[in-house]
C-alpha cells in the first residue's frame, strides 16, 4: 500500500507491468563508517539512537533526570513518546503527553539553564516538512526576563 495511487505504478499498470508495492531492506550491503557525533552520551529507550550509538562507541543510559544533571559535557537525550501518538492521530494522548514532558522535563531543564547547572539546551523537533530547532544558553534565557513563561503544549 506505500505506493499505491503514485504515477509510476499507474504508469506500470498501464504498461502491464506490475506495480511496486513496498521496499525491501534486506540482504547484502556494507554499512558506512559513522561519524562521531558532537556529544559524549546518549539518553535514550529508543532501539535506533541506542544501536546508532553504540556503533560510535558512545555510552547509553536510560532518560532519567539524575543522569542528565550528573553528565559532564554534552548528551543528546531521545524523547520519543509523543511520536506513536501523533502517527495514530490520536491527539488527545498527544496533547497530554506533551504536557507532562513539559511539566517533568522541560521545565526543570529550564530551571536548571536559568541556575546555570546545565549550559545549553538544543531541541530538535521533527516534523512532516522539516525539523525545528531551538536553541537556549543561560543569557538568551535570562535576556527574556520580561516575557512569561508558557507551558511547551500552548504552542502545539
Amino acid at each position: 500500500m506505500l505506493f499505491f495511487g503514485h504515477p509510476v505504478n499507474e504508469r506500470r499498470e498501464m504498461e502491464g507491468k506490475p506495480p511496486i508495492s513496498g521496499v525491501w531492506f534486506w540482504g547484502g550491503g556494507v554499512l558506512s563508517e559513522l561519524k562521531k557525533p558532537p556529544y559524549e552520551r546518549v539518553m535514550s529507550i529508543s532501539p535506533l539512537a541506542t544501536q546508532l550509538a553504540r556503533k560510535t562507541n558512545i555510552d547509553v543510559h536510560p532518560i532519567t533526570w539524575d543522569s542528565i544533571q550528573s553528565t559532564q559535557g554534552s548528551a543528546l537525550a531521545v524523547f520519543e513518546t509523543c511520536a506513536p501518538l501523533a502517527r495514530d492521530l490520536n491527539f488527545s494522548a498527544w496533547a497530554r503527553e506533551l504536557e507532562r514532558l513539559d511539566r517533568e522535563w522541560f521545565l526543570p531543564m529550564s530551571q536548571a539553564l536559568a541556575k546555570g547547572t546545565i549550559q545549553r539546551l538544543s531541541f530538535h523537533v521533527p516534523g512532516d516538512e522539516c525539523t525545528r530547532s531551538f536553541h537556549l544558553t543561560r543569557r538568551n534565557k535570562l535576556l527574556r526576563f520580561w516575557r512569561a513563561a508558557k507551558p511547551l503544549a500552548t504552542y502545539a
